[in-house]
């Protein structure tokens, strides 16, 4: 069997840019669908289909429990016994998601006493059980085998597209939508799987082995703690706003933080291409270490404000010709969950300096910080602002914890005073220029 140190650099640049063309597909399928059904439900319905995905988010997000570079780690090394370790990976996913499936069940039908709503819970929850064939996609990372993966997936995400497509225009109610999206979720894990069970040598038996687990969720444990607190306080506030306000109000925030993610999504996607060229400029030195990390929030940060200043020109007027003239309240709270993004590229790079360092851990009372003063703005604000309280708590808290919490704990101190600097990027974009410049270069050759 081929190993991963048998490959050249040639098929690792493959493997990133079919990883990518992936993302941008899902992106872009994602951004265009959350319009349409926006559009196609009143502000009512779709904040039903918030508060549901809201609570199967929590267990699609989690039920990873955040081991996957563990596990692709483990899955690349020389001699590695790669059918135990899927093995063991993919049941512990597998009682994760059930487990979570029927707490999330329990916590929707206690809080949601529409019937709608209620049958769209006790359907997605459930979304999280099909990614227990999630490790398959590792093992074929694991061995630069991405196209025939992503080009399945690409084609099935399009095909299900025209299928909502044609649902909107037979008028298809709530619950459909619900079924397709738990059947493309499998069909989405489904073909990694299939293509594993293709691809893998006849010796390589799938195994189970309780210590492996017991590794990983040791080595791990900052990783799914930060995780577990970071979907508490998104999920827990969009209960929040529909407990406190009307599901119209909740449909706002819902269209709101729906395009919001499309922006953060686009900001996960590139801190987490900044780790491996941090761990190089770690071994070249210090200053190399500071230099870069510092031209990367700088420029993340002028990135950020760029979009946040063209938003207020654009959003009033975009919106309501995407979205219909209905949805004119969820404008004010997107453009607030705009400005959240200088602090999430910053809090994402900070997670890959303290990966870096080996010092993860401190992201714990980073990630609580940020959930407790979520949790506590939102309580006072969202029953007197509704949307744009619950926009603003999630504001607030992502500044506080991002620029003034940090400075609480030495191993952070230095990272926030390079934060706290880029916010003046104005101050030295020729340096900002220079880095980007450089970028550019380097993806020409």
């Amino acid at each position: 069997m081929t190993t991963v140190a048998q490959r050249g650099r040639g098929a690792l640049t493959k493997t990133v840019f079919w990883m990518v063309s992936e993302r941008s597909v899902k992106l872009l399928c994602g951004g265009v669908m959350a319009i349409l059904m926006a559009r196609y439900f009143s502000p009512e319905n779709y904040g039903k289909w918030g508060v549901a995905m809201a609570l199967a988010s929590f267990g699609r997000d989690f039920v990873g429990l955040g081991l996957d570079q563990l596990v692709l780690r483990d899955l690349a090394k020389e001699g590695a016994d790669r059918g135990r370790i899927l093995g063991s990976y993919a049941g512990l996913m597998a009682m994760v998601s059930v487990g979570l499936g029927v707490i999330l069940m329990g916590v929707g039908v206690y809080n949601l006493h529409d019937f709608e709503s209620r049958n769209l819970v006790m359907i997605l929850v459930w979304l999280a059980v099909p990614q227990a064939m999630m490790p398959a996609d590792l093992w074929l990372l694991s061995r630069y085998e991405a196209k025939r993966l992503v080009l399945t997936r690409n084609v099935v995400s399009l095909v299900l597209f025209a299928v909502r497509g044609l649902m909107m225009w037979k008028q298809v109610s709530l619950v459909p939508f619900a079924w397709l999206l738990l059947g493309e979720t499998v069909l989405y894990y489904g073909v990694g799987w299939g293509l594993y069970l293709a691809k893998r040598d006849i010796t390589e038996k799938l195994g189970w082995c309780w210590r492996q687990m017991g590794r990983w969720l040791v080595e791990a444990w900052p990783i799914f703690t930060t995780m577990f607190l970071n979907s508490v306080a998104y999920s827990a506030q969009t209960l929040l706003v529909q407990k406190l306000t009307t599901w119209e109000a909740t449909g706002q925030y819902a269209a709101a933080t729906k395009l919001a993610e499309q922006w953060w999504l686009i900001i996960g996607a590139g801190a987490g291409a900044v780790l491996p060229r941090l761990v190089q400029a770690k071994e070249e030195g210090p200053d190399a270490f500071r230099q870069l990390l510092q031209a990367v929030l700088d420029l993340a940060v002028a990135a950020s404000v760029l979009v946040g200043i063209v938003s207020l020109g654009v959003l009033p007027w975009l919106i309501p010709l995407a979205l219909g003239d209905s949805y004119q309240a969820a404008v004010a709270p997107l453009l607030i969950l705009i400005w959240v993004a200088p602090a999430s590229f910053c809090d994402f790079i900070l997670f890959q300096f303290l990966a870096v360092e080996g010092k993860l851990a401190y992201g714990v009372p980073l990630a609580l910080a940020n959930a407790v003063i979520q949790l506590a703005v939102s309580i006072l604000l969202i029953r007197y602002w509704g949307e744009m309280g619950a926009a603003t708590a999630i504001f607030v808290a992502a500044w506080v914890s991002t620029f003034w919490v940090p400075f609480w704990f030495a191993a952070t101190r230095e990272y926030a005073r390079w934060q706290v600097r880029s916010l003046y990027f104005f101050l030295h974009l020729r340096s900002t220029v220079a880095f980007v410049r450089r970028m550019w270069s380097n993806l020409r050759h």
